[in-house]
């Protein structure tokens, strides 16, 4: 009886230790979460409930990814948001013929919807630099679907050979003038 519980308690303390290695880690990509510690962070809590979620196995590298669930729940109203202006934009080009993307006018209104309120709050900043991280996994989908009109691309290579290599051009260009001239904002503003 002594060993069972003797064992009982060395998997409980393994067990919080792995959860404070994960709340930390967690802690360390989630700036949000040093300044305003979560109740549920208490090391007991989380092993507890990351025992019930995981049918009592103890926690190992997938616990993180459940603390990080844990976390996301706040992502879920950010998301909601962000798929509620894009469903408006499609609505909105659907329904007055606009030869334009539903989701460019989506964001053009959820831009016009954050100047209003000067700026986006803590929880749709966070899910948006989390969205932006992962920027490029989103490309993959579209890379596939290229692949899809291969013929058609072998057909009209020229023309979109031109078209990347100016729209790269000009990004570029556009993008070092708005530099220069925030710079020069900026250093007219220290200077007064």
């Amino acid at each position: 009886m002594a060993t069972m519980s003797g064992r009982r308690h060395r998997q409980e303390r393994r067990e919080i230790r792995g959860v404070r290695l994960c709340a930390a880690l967690v802690r360390a990509q989630h700036p949000a979460s040093r300044q305003r510690p979560h109740a549920g962070w208490r090391p007991a809590a989380i092993a507890h409930m990351l025992r019930q979620l995981l049918g009592g196995a103890p926690p190992h590298a997938s616990s993180c990814t459940l603390v990080h669930l844990h976390l996301g729940v706040r992502m879920i109203p950010a998301l909601t948001v962000l798929l509620v202006y894009q469903l408006i934009g499609e609505v909105i080009v659907r329904g007055l013929n606009w030869p334009i993307p539903g989701p460019v006018v989506g964001m053009a209104l959820l831009l016009a919807t954050l100047i209003v309120r000067n700026g986006a709050g803590e929880d749709l900043r966070n899910t948006a630099n989390g969205l932006l991280q992962h920027l490029s996994l989103l490309f993959v989908p579209a890379g596939t679907g290229v692949m899809l009109h291969f013929g058609r691309l072998a057909d009209e290579w020229l023309p979109v050979l031109a078209a990347l290599l100016l729209s790269t051009v000009l990004s570029i260009a556009l993008s070092a003038l708005l530099l220069g001239a925030l710079t020069r904002r900026k250093r007219e503003e220290t200077a007064q």
